[in-house]
This record gives C-alpha cells, sequence and structure tokens, in this order.
C-alpha cells in the first residue's frame, strides 16, 4: 500500500482514529481530526491552530503512527 492509500484508509476509517506523520527530517505532525487534512495525488495539507497549513508531500513522510482513539 502506498503512502496516499494508507493516509485516505486512515481518513475513511470509521471512527476516526488520530495518528502521526513522522517526517524524514525528523519533524513530525499530529492528525487529530478527520477535517483537518485534505488529501491530493502527491501530498496533503494539515490545518493547524494559529499556523498556517502544513504542506507535506508524500516523499517526506517516513513513517505514519496510529494514535489511540479519542473517546
Amino acid at each position: 500500500m502506498d503512502m496516499h492509500d494508507r493516509i485516505m484508509t486512515l481518513r475513511l476509517q470509521k471512527p476516526f482514529t488520530p495518528f502521526r506523520i513522522r517526517l524524514a527530517d525528523g519533524n513530525s505532525v499530529e492528525v487529530t481530526e478527520r477535517m483537518s487534512f485534505a488529501v491530493g495525488q502527491s501530498s496533503l495539507i494539515v490545518a493547524r491552530a494559529a499556523l498556517a497549513g502544513l504542506h507535506v508531500r508524500f516523499e517526506d513522510i517516513a513513517s505514519i503512527d496510529v494514535l489511540a482513539p479519542t473517546a
């Protein structure tokens, strides 16, 4: 499964389960709500509170960690 398919699977999962994207440069971003990110063919945009959206290319993602479901 490629990164696009993995992220789309997480986006469509019911109930939504938060996840963390670890980037190749060592940074990471948590995605805690289904509506806080948009997926394109080669990248995604993650909305962050009080900041501009973060543009992430799939090729820059090192791993995706599923977090504990929210209540």
